[in-house]
């Protein structure tokens, strides 16, 4: 897709505060940029703070107006910024009690993703997704989704009884002002063979991902991110829609993968290269990574296969359209979630990436009239 300037500025910008690297002043002549759309375009796409970090190191004359927008803007870089040490002093508490009640925890995405950042501060906080893990249930057996999943739900349910719950997680928002989620497994896939076998090899590398952390909590380990992370941005292709907060995330998670390399003097991606092909995810891989080395410089080297251009274009295209939980996406008039015409409307949008990606275009209607079916027979909605 042709870029417009002011996607060409915003993009060089991000590009600039991710990798932390000087602006090309002569892209921002004054006079020559729309401030407001490109200041939109990041609220839109949940990079507010990384952007700024890069207009801050524009000469004073070429940066955007002071009162109406420069301050303004700082100031929410300053809330950003907050509300980043509250989530941190929040997945502490959290790790506690869930410690207390008897479970294992670790923290996916969000605050364990940007612990890999150059400015963990920058990036923009939502809410606290918790893997837990039932102490009576040790760690790392083989098929203990369904007893896991029981004991979080009657937990989870003592102090919030009528949430709904789906495959992987169910709401538990007991916190002041920020949501969080309590997971039974970080994800899933839509073909039932490929989600038996990420199941699996999620529960192997279970006792990896619950080891305390000098943080206060646990995060993943970098080759978890790196087929984890993955599988979400592929979640949210064929549901809500992909922000670049998520593929900036992926960025960072690529170099802490390679940090570790470089410490154990081995390129360590076998187990990460081995679970991608396990669950069909080279292709989408591909994709990311062609869009990785357009937008951020990603060079071949740290590139876990190589890139590909046909899917990458689609996808950086549907990354721009969409943004942060697609709530740009101005391309369906029917999306609220849990109507049909939402079921229908992402239906006939996902065959557009059939070619690419058949099996889990096919399966995604069977599973998810499987998951409505399952749901009501359990009590769940």
């Amino acid at each position: 897709m042709t870029l417009n300037t002011t996607e060409q500025q915003f993009l060089h910008l991000l590009r600039c505060g991710v990798r932390q690297e000087m602006p090309c002043t002569e892209m921002f002549e004054q006079g020559a940029v729309d401030w407001p759309a490109l200041k939109e375009m990041t609220e839109h796409q949940a990079v507010t703070g990384l952007v700024f970090w890069a207009v801050r190191k524009l000469p004073r004359e070429l940066q955007p107006p002071r009162r109406e927008l420069f301050l303004p803007w700082l100031s929410e870089v300053d809330e950003i910024c907050r509300r980043n040490e509250d989530l941190n002093a929040q997945c502490v508490k959290v790790t506690g009690r869930f410690r207390k009640a008897g479970f294992r925890s670790c923290i996916l995405k969000g605050q364990g993703a940007a612990q890999m950042y150059d400015e963990p501060s920058l990036r923009i906080a939502g809410d606290i997704d918790v893997w837990l893990w039932p102490e009576s249930v040790p760690l790392g057996e083989r098929r203990s989704l369904s007893e896991r999943r029981a004991r979080i739900i009657e937990y989870v349910h003592f102090y919030c009884p009528h949430v709904e719950v789906v495959y992987h997680h169910m709401d538990f928002n007991v916190l002041k002002g920020t949501p969080m989620e309590a997971h039974f497994t970080p994800s899933w896939m839509n073909s039932p063979w490929r989600n038996r076998r990420l199941q699996r090899w999620m529960e192997a590398q279970a006792p990896q991902q619950f080891c305390e952390r000098e943080e206060g909590y646990c995060v993943p380990t970098v080759e978890f991110n790196a087929v984890y992370m993955l599988l979400h941005i592929f979640r949210h292709l064929f549901t809500e829609g992909i922000g670049l907060r998520q593929i900036v995330d992926y960025y960072y998670a690529l170099r802490a993968l390679e940090m570790k390399n470089e410490k154990l003097k081995m390129k360590n991606d076998a187990v990460v290269l081995e679970a991608l092909r396990m669950l069909g995810m080279v292709r989408f891989c591909g994709a990311l990574m062609w869009v990785l080395r357009e937008l951020f410089g990603l060079d071949e080297a740290r590139m876990l296969v190589p890139a590909r251009e046909r899917e990458g274009r689609a996808l950086l295209r549907e990354i721009l359209l969409a943004g942060n939980f697609g709530k740009t996406d101005t391309r369906f008039g029917h999306y609220a979630n849990g109507t049909f015409a939402a079921f229908c409307t992402r239906t006939w949008r996902n065959l557009g990436f059939i070619s690419s990606y058949p099996s889990e275009v096919l399966w995604t209607p069977v599973w998810k009239i499987g998951q409505y079916v399952w749901r009501r027979w359990k009590g769940y909605l």
